[in-house]
């Protein structure tokens, strides 16, 4: 699956974090910047 199809499927989940307030990143990027961590050489998520 690529990335693109990824955001696709994520974007259609609803969004469980509070509504109020602004949420630092889209729900959608969260995993895919889980996932690009490790490729960055990342330590931490």
């Amino acid at each position: 699956m690529g990335i693109g199809k990824l955001k696709e499927k994520l974007e259609r989940v609803t969004d469980p974090r509070r509504q109020r307030g602004n949420p630092r990143h889209n729900l959608e990027a969260v995993p895919v910047i889980g996932l690009a961590t490790p490729v960055c050489d990342g330590e931490d998520f």
